[in-house]
């Protein structure tokens, strides 16, 4: 079967399935009665010209839900593949009302890997990777100067409200770093699916290796994410205090029953 190239996919889709293809913001604040909504699509910046960056957008999301005196939040993470570590920390920290550890440890195996003779820029990568680690006692190496790392601050304006979050199986990466912390410390209520993540993942350093006989290009990530939570099963994410799993019919129909169960949930309570 021959290849397609990126740009042809993206070309197509907007031909196909316009609507889907429509550009969305990163993140968005509305509200549904009394209660807000904040939807956050991944934890990047948003490109678009004139945009808050993404703390920016926090301050001031946060800051009006203060002065409303809002009672109850939706944060709609669904279909959110991670980003920035710090912003994902960042959202967290707005809710915490304490001091708190995010990360227990960020640990890769070597300081140096085989693998590397097959990255474009094999010097640099491994020059870049011992420059950031430190062999710990166990014989592994603690990736160093991650802002997560240590203890952390919580952050004003502070939602001392209800918070229900929306997860799926896309959520994963950097969403199933926040949302681990959130679950933790009982500071939120969750919709939807299981997340796609669980309580630590593999990223941080990634390094591009192409196969020398079929020269497909695979992303590697070396660093091993230990969340600070504890009780958790290895082999899942948050499963969903209340399971929804929206049919074909309610797609069909446009109808968000995660949003509604959620939004129902907050007026009951």
């Amino acid at each position: 079967m021959p290849g397609i190239k990126g740009k042809d996919v993206v070309r197509i889709l907007n031909e196909r399935y316009p609507d889907a293809a429509e550009r969305r913001p990163v993140y968005e604040l509305s509200f549904r009665g009394t209660t807000a909504v904040l939807t956050i699509r991944s934890f990047a910046d948003d490109p678009e010209k004139g945009s808050l960056l993404y703390p920016e957008f926090l301050k001031t999301t946060f800051r009006t839900l203060e002065e409303k005196k809002t009672p109850n939040l939706v944060i709609d993470l669904r279909g959110n593949g991670g980003g920035r570590d710090e912003y994902g920390k960042l959202l967290f920290a707005h809710v915490m009302d304490r001091p708190f550890l995010y990360y227990w440890t960020l640990e890769t195996k070597k300081d140096h890997y085989d693998l590397f003779r097959f990255t474009d820029e094999s010097t640099k990568d491994a020059e870049d990777l011992a420059k950031q680690v430190k062999k710990n006692a166990r014989g592994w190496f603690d990736v160093l100067g991650h802002p997560n790392l240590g203890l952390q601050k919580s952050q004003d304006p502070r939602f001392t409200g209800r918070v229900a979050i929306l997860i799926d199986g896309l959520s994963f990466s950097a969403t199933g770093e926040t949302t681990s912390l959130f679950h933790f410390h009982n500071k939120a209520v969750f919709f939807g699916e299981e997340c796609g993540s669980g309580y630590g993942n593999t990223s941080g350093f990634m390094v591009i290796a192409t196969l020398p006989n079929t020269r497909i290009q695979v992303r590697i990530p070396l660093v091993l994410y230990t969340m600070a939570v504890d009780g958790y099963p290895k082999d899942r994410g948050i499963v969903p205090e209340h399971p929804v799993s929206p049919t074909i019919e309610d797609l069909l129909a446009g109808r968000d029953t995660v949003m509604e169960r959620a939004l129902l949930f907050l007026e009951k309570k």
